[in-house]
């Protein structure tokens, strides 16, 4: 029974061993991976806001407009009026104060093509 199970053994090693060296035959000829890097759009990147708390996201539309939440994992009790922001005049505004509520628990935005924010929340199917 020993002898046929470390046959067994031998054979499965064999197989796949020779399933590497296909492997190895057909995609690793040893060619590096072509760059895909892009030379940067700019030479030097400039501070757009410069907040007290981290932020969490940060979304820039078509037209400069830059929303952002802050890191909930940083002093989440101090910021749990409202939750996505506009940064206008120099200054953090709240987006949609009326619906602020619903906006907890955002965990992704971002800007479309028309210059709207999208935010992105879990739910629940009751």
């Amino acid at each position: 029974m020993k002898r046929l199970i470390l046959r067994l053994l031998a054979g499965l090693g064999i197989l796949i061993a020779a399933a590497l060296v296909v492997v190895k035959m057909v995609f690793g000829d040893g060619e590096l991976y072509p760059s895909i890097a892009t030379p940067p759009l700019q030479s030097a990147a400039e501070r757009a806001i410069e907040l007290d708390f981290p932020p969490g996201m940060v979304a820039v539309g078509p037209n400069g407009r830059v929303f952002y939440t802050y890191h909930p994992f940083h002093h989440p009790q101090d910021h749990t009026d409202h939750l996505v922001f506009e940064w206008r005049d120099g200054a953090g505004v709240p987006v949609a104060p009326e619906i602020a509520a619903r906006l907890h628990g955002v965990f992704g935005i971002t800007v479309d093509a028309r210059g709207e924010i999208l935010a992105l929340k879990e739910t629940v199917n009751s």
